[in-house]
C-alpha cells in the first residue's frame, strides 16, 4: 500500500531499501509536495543503500521548479550513503523539466528494470559494521577494526590516519552520548569512509571537542560531516585512496 502523505497529490511507495532502494511515485510533484519525497528518501537512506531508484512511471506531472529536488536528493544520497540516485520511466514532460534543473547530475532510464540494472552495476562497496562498547575501550576497539580493514583491503597507506580518525569519532560519541554506538567502514569509488552512529541528535561541535578531537579529524580527513538519522546521527569522515597501492601489501586489490 502507498504510505499516507500530507498532500494527497503525491504518494510514495517504498518497495525495497537495501542493497538498492526502490521508491515508486504517483500523483503530481509540486513545490508543496517535495517535502514528502525528501522525507521518504531520508528514511530509505538510514539503510545506507548502494543506490536509490525513483520509479516515475505513475507520476502524472512535475512542476518545473519542483524538479530541482532531484539533483538535491542526488547530493544527499551521495553524501549519506556514498551512492547514486537514478530515475526510471520519466514522461516526456518530466524529462523536459529535469533537463532544465539537472541536465548532467542525475541519470535517467526508460524503464524501472533498466534503472535497477544500472544501479546493480555500480562499483561494489565493501562494508564492515561493528557495535562498539559504550566505555573507554571504544576507541581501542575501533582502531583494531580499522587495522584489520586496512590489512584486508590493501589500505596500509591510510592506516595511521584512519586509526586516528576512528578513535576520535568513537571516543567523542561515547563521551558525549554513551551507547549504543555503531561503527561502519566502507570503500567505494576509491574512498574509504568511516562512520560512527549514535542515538543522539546533538550535532558535534568542532570547537567544543575534547582534546584534539574533531580538529584532528578536520585536519586528517579529505572530507567529513554529520547526517541526521531516524534514530540519532552519523558522523562520517572520508579518506581518498591512492590510485596505486604500495607494492607488497597483503590482501585483495580494491576494485
Amino acid at each position: 500500500m502507498y504510505e499516507s502523505a500530507r498532500e494527497p497529490t503525491l504518494q510514495c511507495r517504498v518497495h525495497r531499501t537495501s542493497p538498492i532502494g526502490l521508491i515508486e511515485l504517483a500523483g503530481v510533484l509540486r513545490l508543496d509536495t517535495v517535502a514528502r519525497l525528501r522525507e521518504v528518501v531520508q528514511k530509505v537512506l538510514t539503510e545506507r543503500p548502494d543506490a536509490i531508484v525513483l520509479d516515475l512511471a505513475r507520476l502524472d506531472g512535475v512542476e518545473e521548479l519542483s524538479a530541482s529536488v532531484f539533483p538535491a536528493l542526488a547530493r544527499a544520497v551521495a553524501a549519506v550513503a556514498d551512492g547514486e540516485l537514478i530515475l526510471a520511466a520519466p514522461s516526456a514532460g518530466t524529462r523536459d523539466a529535469l533537463r532544465q534543473s539537472a541536465p548532467l547530475s542525475v541519470r535517467m532510464f526508460d524503464t524501472c528494470s533498466q534503472a535497477m540494472e544500472a544501479a546493480e552495476r555500480a562499483p561494489a562497496r565493501r562494508r564492515v559494521t561493528r557495535q562498539l562498547p559504550a566505555d573507554p575501550q571504544a576507541g581501542r576497539t575501533a582502531r583494531r577494526v580499522l587495522d584489520e580493514v586496512c590489512t584486508r583491503w590493501r589500505l596500509s597507506m591510510l592506516r595511521e590516519h584512519a586509526q586516528v580518525i576512528v578513535s576520535e569519532l568513537a571516543t567523542n560519541a561515547v563521551e558525549h552520548v554513551g551507547g549504543p554506538v555503531e561503527l561502519c567502514v566502507t570503500v567505494r569509488r576509491r574512498v574509504l569512509r568511516i562512520e560512527v552512529s549514535d542515538r543522539s541528535d546533538m550535532l558535534p561541535d568542532l570547537l567544543d571537542s575534547p582534546g584534539h578531537g574533531l580538529r584532528l579529524v578536520d585536519t586528517l580527513a579529505s572530507n567529513w560531516g554529520c547526517n541526521p538519522t531516524a534514530w540519532g546521527k552519523t558522523v562520517w569522515a572520508d579518506l581518498v585512496i591512492s590510485p596505486v597501492p604500495p607494492s607488497g601489501a597483503g590482501g585483495p586489490p580494491i576494485r
